[in-house]
């Protein structure tokens, strides 16, 4: 409030994001006003002390329909501001609701009066700051500007996409539209109608919804001029990099994938320099990588001595004067150098004129006001600026990245503005100073070496919702893995600093256009409130491809020019054009192996490169590595265009088991320094992690008979071996070992044998048959071990023996029958015949058996038993007929009830077949005749 007071000077001292500030008060008439006079650079400094408070204060409109969101209206310092496609100052504007004046005062100058509030508190976030917000109760309409002319026109079209569009859209074709928004104050609706203006145009190119991707903001869908707009995710960082990361899952080599920016863009502008704290600057130390920021960015390049900050913003100068006329006071604004006339009338103050210092006198005067302030026609009174001492200075404290994170602080002292850096001890150093009283530090110390000599880049970005950036770096990082792929990409970007995308995205892109170069700012139309450039970029396309894209710049350009001077006066954007460069650029676009390797088998490695450059290649060399041991090179005589693809084959054994990596290199570059034939190198090479597998031998059980081993018996082993593994097992032995079991030490080998075996499926068993005789009764270890001498490579090599315990006993002495059944095979019916069964006892012992005698017939013959001694033998008569011819089986069989044991149970049975035939009848002869 501005009291009639003598000159006090009061300094306020705050934490980080506080401000000093230094009011200057002077004589002026005992009653206050009711509504205290303010600057808008003081209402958002010192927003906490206004809060609902009634004040005055003036600026340029701009209503709620154009600009922001909630239909909340704008006062602003530079009305330019809100034509600019990069984030508003703070500071400089604040927000009015209430009373306010219609749209058609839209960039007039407007004095507003009303109550102080926070923004937020009425309408909510998003908001990167509080701001303040005035409810306006009442407002005076104070003059017209170079904007207040403007016709807003809500449908600007694009020619109705009339024309001719050229190439076939495919299915695996993306687009994907970006608009960050910020907040609700920065979120103008503008920016809704360029992302339907490009949605148009796109469906008539022949794009399906599908294969639009809209990111807007908040994620919600919005209505233009009846149109619903479908949004599909929020504007964030990492919804870009998943949508951007699908793409490269499901677009295919060739593809082509189409990004639009529109809304905000953030950058250093030498000539403005006012937005310290919010930059991204980085010393230059190395040649600058466009994927990695620490060595800086590859774009423009400022020494310390360059730098420019801009202190305007944060100061401002008025005095009240007591003219014959009435009670003055008079402001200046030294962000747009500006001066305000306010007269006190009723107890409120009145915005009489607006007006700049035309001839450069440093005084403003009444005529370059338009006013009358001494009551003296006759004279044209002038008012030195350097009289208006009632200041109001505010300081900005902010940290960089400069070899490493650092404080920094701009503030007013010692009547200048300065800005000084903090040391590790907590001391502030100065690093650069205003020298001529314009407000304005030319040259920044930044790493406070004591010189000026240093270079920094600085990093461009695109404005996200709620505050976020996406760096220039970041974007090329995210889409490199696309262009790696062999997917074409086309980039349009309309915010401001969007060339600064250009260089980091050279050689990934086929093509970027963008509204301004990366230290320039991109300009709405005066008229319509659209972004000029890609308006016109827009609707000149009328082909997808690099010839179309760069027609439609060419024309956009012109049209751009044109436009903006003929409402600026001037050609005010920066358009910018980036082309790839004209080289070849090989990839390894694929590398297939079976689904299962095995080791050792020979395996087929199928190759694909492409050349995703811009420029043909002759003679491409693949080479394929196996864990970093090269195995073969091979040369492809011929041509590789743009776009092309060759195949090259391999062969190869993998001579170990489990995680192998294959690398393939296309043109390989030993020694990485350039400059190089190529666009990147470090897309030549594709590692493959494979899994090669291998047999497993087991050897899954040892059988034998028979059950009982005697000494002097001949045993036969099984040994089954099993192959668990993935692979095939080929040409391996099986060892069969008998071991002596012996009390103390290693048991003596009785017996070893090995048996080849050529091939053993997985999943398969085979069994191997040995043979041994015991000559000596005791204990024995068998043991069966596959793949001995360790020829196959197996999953696992512990699995391979395996042994069982034998006893072989002394023989028991047995009696051990065998028999021969003998007698006439041809006979005739009803005749009795004689059938011998001889028993024989082959045994140790005597044995006492019986032997039955089995006829086909069904009849059986039984003898009595019969005593057998050891080594003799018995002969048992058995006396048959046959009442009918036919064929019959004599079974003969001792020992039929099993009652002795013997040392053979399989010789106890002997057979033979009888033919049976009719008796011949009588036929009788004369011999002999007497007569």
């Amino acid at each position: 409030m501005r009291l009639a007071l003598i000159l006090l000077l009061i300094v306020a001292v705050g934490i980080i994001g506080s401000a000093f500030y230094y009011y200057v008060f002077y004589q002026q008439p005992a009653k206050p006003p009711e509504y205290e006079l303010v600057s808008i650079v003081k209402l958002n400094h010192e927003l906490d002390s206004f809060v609902g408070k009634k004040v005055t204060v003036a600026g340029y409109y701009g209503h709620g329909k154009y600009y922001g969101e909630d239909e909340a209206s704008f006062l602003i310092l530079d009305y330019k501001r809100l034509l600019l496609d990069e984030p508003l100052l703070y500071g400089i504007w604040i927000r009015l609701d209430g009373n306010i004046p219609p749209e058609e005062y839209d960039g007039y100058i407007v004095q507003v009066t009303g109550v102080v509030k926070k923004y937020s508190d009425v309408y909510g976030g998003p908001s990167l700051y509080e701001i303040p917000l005035i409810t306006v109760e009442e407002y005076t309409i104070v003059s017209e500007t170079e904007y207040s002319k403007i016709n807003h026109f809500e449908d600007f079209r694009a020619g109705g996409f009339l024309q001719a569009f050229k190439g076939k859209v495919k299915d695996c074709d993306r687009v994907l539209i970006i608009s960050g928004g910020i907040d609700k104050h920065n979120n103008h609706p503008r920016y809704k109608r360029n992302i339907k203006e490009k949605y148009e145009k796109l469906k008539a190119f022949g794009f399906k919804d599908e294969q639009i991707i809209i990111i807007y903001y908040d994620g919600n869908d919005f209505t233009v001029d009846g149109k619903n707009i479908d949004v599909k995710y929020s504007a964030t960082k990492e919804n870009i990099r998943n949508v951007i990361q699908q793409f490269l899952r499901e677009m295919d080599p060739c593809c082509t994938l189409y990004i639009f920016v529109t809304d905000h863009g953030f950058g250093y502008d030498e000539n403005q320099g006012d937005a310290w704290g919010a930059y991204k600057l980085k010393k230059l130390t190395g040649e600058p990588d466009p994927l990695d920021p620490r060595n800086g960015d590859p774009g423009k390049k400022y020494r310390e001595s360059e730098l420019v900050i801009d202190c305007r913003h944060l100061k401002a100068k008025y005095k009240v004067y007591n003219f014959p006329t009435g009670t003055w006071s008079i402001d200046y604004i030294e962000h747009t150098k500006t001066y305000k006339a306010w007269k006190l009338e009723g107890g409120k103050w009145k915005l009489k004129a607006v007006g700049k210092d035309k001839n450069g006198d440093g005084k403003i005067s009444e005529a370059e006001l338009g006013i009358n302030l001494d009551n003296n026609p006759g004279t044209d009174f002038k008012i030195d600026k350097s009289d208006l001492t009632g200041i109001d200075h505010y300081y900005k404290n902010f940290k960089l990245n400069v070899d490493g994170e650092k404080e920094y602080k701009i503030e007013y002292e010692g009547g200048r503005y300065k800005i000084k850096v903090k040391d590790a001890a907590g001391n502030w150093h100065v690093i650069g100073e205003d020298t001529d009283g314009d407000n304005i530090i030319k040259g920044v110390d930044l790493d406070n070496d004591g010189n000026k000599n240093s270079e920094f880049t600085f990093h461009e970005s695109i404005c996200l919702y709620n505050g976020e950036e996406l760096w220039d770096y970041e974007l090329a990082q995210w889409l490199k893995p696309l262009h790696d792929k062999g997917i074409h990409i086309y980039v349009e970007m309309g915010q401001c600093f969007g060339g600064g995308f250009v260089k980091n995205l050279e050689g990934i892109v086929d093509r970027i256009v963008t509204a301004a170069d990366e230290n320039r700012k991109a300009y709405a139309d005066k008229d319509g409130r659209w972004s000029i450039f890609e308006h016109f970029f827009i609707q000149k396309l009328s082909e997808l491809t690099a010839e179309g894209w760069d027609e439609a710049f060419r024309k956009a350009v012109e049209e751009d020019e044109n436009k903006q001077k003929a409402d600026y006066g001037k050609f005010l954007d920066t358009p910018q054009l980036g082309k790839p460069p004209e080289k070849p650029d090989l990839i390894i676009e694929s590398v297939k192996l079976p689904e299962k390797i095995c080791v050792n088998e020979e395996t087929l490695v199928s190759v694909t490169i492409r050349n995703v450059g811009w420029a043909m290649v002759e003679n491409p060399y693949v080479r394929l590595y196996v864990d970093n041991k090269m195995i073969e090179e091979k040369t492809l005589k011929i041509k590789l265009k743009p776009g092309e693809t060759a195949k090259v084959y391999f062969k190869c054994k993998f001579t170990e088991k489990g995680k192998v990596k294959v690398r393939i290199v296309v043109n390989e570059v030993i020694y990485p320094i350039g400059p190089f034939n190529e666009v990147f190198i470090d897309n030549n090479e594709k590692i493959v992690e494979v899994e090669v597998k291998a047999p497993d031998l087991k050897i899954k059980n040892i059988s034998y008979s028979p059950e009982k081993i005697e000494k002097c018996t001949k045993v036969k082993f099984k040994v089954e071996v099993e192959n668990t593994g993935s692979c095939p097992a080929r040409n391996f032995k099986v060892r069969l070992l008998i071991l002596g079991k012996a009390e103390e030490g290693p048991p003596s080998t009785v017996y070893m044998n090995d048996s080849s075996v050529k091939l053993v499926e997985p999943g398969k068993t085979r069994t191997i048959e040995f043979e041994y005789h015991f000559e000596k009764p005791g204990k024995y270890i068998v043991k069966a071990v596959a793949d001995p001498e360790n020829k196959v490579i197996e999953e696992k090599e512990d699995n391979n023996e395996k042994e069982v315990e034998v006893e072989v006993f002394e023989r028991e002495k047995l009696p051990d029958f065998g028999l021969e059944l003998t007698g006439p095979q041809h006979v005739f019916v009803d005749t009795l015949y004689r059938y011998d069964v001889i028993v024989t006892n082959y045994g140790e012992v005597d044995a006492s058996t019986e032997v039955r005698l089995e006829i086909s017939d069904g009849r059986v013959f039984e003898s009595g038993v019969v005593f057998v001694p050891a080594g003799g033998n018995v002969d048992i008569t058995f006396f048959l007929n046959f009442s009918s011819p036919g064929t019959y089986t004599l079974t003969a069989i001792v020992d039929p009830y099993d009652t002795v044991k013997e040392q053979d149970e399989e010789n106890n049975i002997d057979s033979m077949y009888v033919v049976v035939s009719e008796k011949p009848l009588p036929d009788l002869i004369v011999s002999y005749l007497k007569v």
